[in-house]
């Protein structure tokens, strides 16, 4: 938890001053919520992070106490200060279900280069996940969040 808190503590700063604001800044929500994917691909694709990683899914399949504490202190802020940034941006209601699980679809996105890292290398023919791989990576991570927050935000217009 301190671990993931430390890598992810500005980005929750950060969020918390956007969302103070009387009108947020669309352009710099989805700035940060680009910085914060990119943050995580650049930890998922680490080979040294591969027992954190491991340690969280065990947990997600198999919760214990310790997923709960992780959970609180990490993930719970983590996931809502996101959830409140898409929300923020496309006009939709934060604590919707709908929108929880947008974010969380598009959290699955970033998470599946870790979950499915041997399915990619063979796909793509990397050998590893280098500078250029994971810049490929932040691309279409960056579209797929244009297309969602564009997406959204004309669902949220409609009457």
């Amino acid at each position: 938890a301190d671990f993931i808190g430390s890598q992810f503590q500005p980005m929750v700063e950060a969020a918390a001053a956007l969302l103070s604001a009387p009108v947020p800044d669309r352009d710099a929500i989805r700035q940060l919520i680009l910085n914060a994917c990119g943050n995580m691909i650049q930890l998922l694709t680490q080979d040294d992070t591969l027992s954190l990683s491991k340690f969280i899914s065990r947990e997600q399949l198999s919760p214990t106490a310790a997923y709960q504490r992780v959970h609180d202190r990490v993930i719970a802020p983590m996931h809502t200060h996101l959830t409140e940034l898409i929300a923020a941006y496309t006009g939709r209601d934060p604590a919707d279900t709908q929108t929880i699980l947008h974010t969380h679809a598009l959290l699955g996105q970033v998470l599946a280069f870790r979950l499915g890292r041997e399915t990619i290398l063979l796909r793509t023919g990397w050998t590893e996940f280098d500078e250029s791989s994971v810049a490929q990576i932040n691309e279409v991570i960056a579209c797929h969040l244009d297309l969602i927050l564009v997406g959204l935000t004309q669902r949220s217009l409609k009457p």
